[in-house]
């Protein structure tokens, strides 16, 4: 696992093994050709790309963040062929050879494998197996410390990208098959810490009548039990739901932040005495430096709310606590100026032809897999949504639901539709979407051959993971965007093709304004022109343009005539 002390480089391990008699031309070539496009995308000599694969993480990393337009495959052949080159050249301690074959697993962690009851399972554990295999660790002896030696060998000699992530995804995996081998007495390992910073306050660690109120809030937000006393006429989405409890933790930790012991926060209704909601309120403004917010604005109105509807505080209460609520700064109702510079990369028509054979290219790539796996099922969902959203745009939440027979329909012979009822949707309107025959072709290709190769049967989710079960909000949105980056050159939230959608139609009919509302669901129109009026300017200089060229050729052609008669 040791490196030489001096810096040693690609260029080095590649003379190193170029010097070898009888070198494989077609793999010299394969190897000059890695490190000249990486050489290119970093901007950085061969001479000063390290061998040392710690380091050389941290590049491909760099070169991943950039958004620099590289396809995912082209990516991860480079990847390997620097690993590849790097273990022949013998310049890392550690590295094993990847061309012959792997030495078989131990009886023991063979039936282990083949006893795993999923894919996903086999995936994220195959290389901490073989780990145990090759050390001949026994499975009562897999513990944190073995654990933590595979974590530092994965650190020293893996190019693997988000490398703490794979770590903590293959200990949960780990603990989440343990029960599934009792005879194993196998022992559970210590998930490592997310990077990701907790800001906000754990409700276990508030009094147990706060946490009643909880859970009793929970019960009332889900409308189930109709009958109850005080009963919610509608539920709220889990989502919507996850989000004022997210406002209720942070509001809690303002609240402590401004001197309140946690002990003495009781219940919900301590958040709103008109004293604490307003040190709340400070504390998120402060945060934001003082800026418009409609964070902390939806933050208060979640908690007004909760006091009027949950609580039901005396109106007097619910009056000030309103009178607060709207005090706070709020920016105006319109597209986002990061949006706004978004979109307009979409008047370049080379952009414009990019999105367009994006998911021409993948689909390509899903059909040349010999043999279909969960990262063929990423491309293929990844193909289909950035197809789809262009002449589809819903939000990416109805996106993600999206089930066939139940959203989706499919009549090859006739029209196929996405519906999306209007109880799903944010508005409550309900939408209806004819899909494009080329669309209709990908997905039912998708539902019938590429997906149960995979899975064994017909999804019923079009967001599905390998064992069938639907994907996430935020493993759809990660998918997508990792492919707009590569296939565009720049970060784009899926939720932007609504803008830009907004943007084609209002492009070509200025006043479209209803059509935009009705394509995308809004609930007023109101909604649709404050979020696109800025682009009215733009399109009234077009006409101005256009007018002056006409007053101009106009004036020229009675200037001519003029000349002409004086001539004359």
């Amino acid at each position: 696992m040791k490196v030489n002390a001096k810096f040693v480089s690609l260029a080095d391990a590649y003379a190193k093994v170029a010097q070898r008699p009888d070198p494989n031309r077609r793999r010299q070539r394969e190897r000059s050709s890695a490190i000249r496009s990486l050489s290119r995308w970093t901007n950085r000599r061969d001479s000063e790309l390290p061998v040392d694969p710690k380091e050389l993480r941290k590049v491909f990393d760099q070169v991943k963040r950039s958004g620099v337009g590289i396809r995912p495959h082209t990516l991860a052949n480079v990847k390997s062929i620097c690993l590849d080159m790097i273990t022949e050249s013998g310049f890392v301690e550690g590295l094993r050879s990847r061309g012959g074959r792997q030495a078989p697993l131990s009886p023991t962690w063979s039936a282990y494998v083949q006893r795993l009851p999923t894919r996903r399972l086999e995936t994220y554990l195959k290389r901490y197996v073989r780990f145990l295999s090759e050390e001949n660790i026994k499975p009562t002896a897999a513990n944190d410390a073995v654990y933590a030696r595979y974590t530092e060998r994965l650190g020293h000699l893996s190019l693997q990208a988000n490398l703490h992530r794979a770590v903590r995804d293959t200990a949960k995996a780990w603990n989440e098959a343990r029960p599934l081998f009792p005879d194993l007495d196998l022992p559970a390992i210590e998930v490592p810490a997310s990077k990701r910073q907790k800001t906000l306050t754990d409700i276990d660690l508030l009094p147990a009548t706060f946490q009643s109120d909880d859970a009793n809030f929970s019960e009332w937000a889900s409308g189930l039990d109709i009958f109850a006393k005080n009963a919610r006429k509608r539920q709220l989405s889990p989502r919507t739901l996850a989000k004022i409890k997210q406002d209720i933790r942070r509001a809690v930790t303002f609240l402590i932040k401004a001197g309140t012991a946690p002990e003495s926060i009781a219940g919900f209704a301590t958040l709103l005495t008109v004293e604490n909601f307003t040190a709340i309120l400070r504390g998120a403004h402060a945060e934001k430096g003082g800026l418009p917010s409609s964070y902390n604005f939806h933050m208060a109105l979640s908690l007004m709310a909760i006091g009027r509807d949950f609580l039901k505080l005396d109106p007097a209460v619910i009056e000030v606590l309103t009178q607060l609520t709207y005090a706070i700064p709020r920016p105006l109702q319109q597209i986002t100026v990061k949006n706004t510079k978004l979109i307009g990369r979409f008047d370049d028509a080379a952009t414009i032809k990019k999105l367009a054979e994006a998911p021409q290219d993948l689909w390509k790539i899903v059909k040349s897999h010999k043999k279909p796996n969960r990262w063929t099922l990423a491309k293929a969902q990844a193909a289909i949504a950035i197809a789809m959203l262009p002449v589809i745009p819903v939000r990416l939440g109805n996106l993600t639901a999206l089930t066939f027979d139940e959203h989706v329909f499919l009549r090859p012979k006739g029209v196929s539709t996405v519906t999306i009822p209007a109880h799903e949707n944010k508005s409550g309107k309900a939408l209806a979407f004819d899909i494009p025959p080329n669309l209709v072709d990908m997905l039912v290709e998708y539902r019938d051959v590429i997906v149960p190769k995979i899975i064994g049967c017909r999804p019923r989710y079009l967001f599905c993971r390998d064992d069938g079960e639907r994907k996430n909000f935020a493993t759809v949105r990660a998918n997508i965007q990792t492919y707009l980056a590569q296939y565009l050159g720049f970060h784009m939230n899926p939720h932007a093709f609504r803008h830009l959608a907004a943007k084609i139609t209002l492009d070509q009919d200025p006043g479209a304004h209803g059509q935009v509302q009705q394509f995308l669901g809004h609930k007023s129109i109101k909604t649709t022109e404050n979020f696109y009026v800025g682009w009215d300017t733009k399109r009234a200089q077009q006409g101005h343009i256009r007018n002056l060229e006409k007053a101009l050729a106009a004036a020229g052609d009675r200037l001519k005539k003029k000349n002409t008669r004086k001539e004359a």
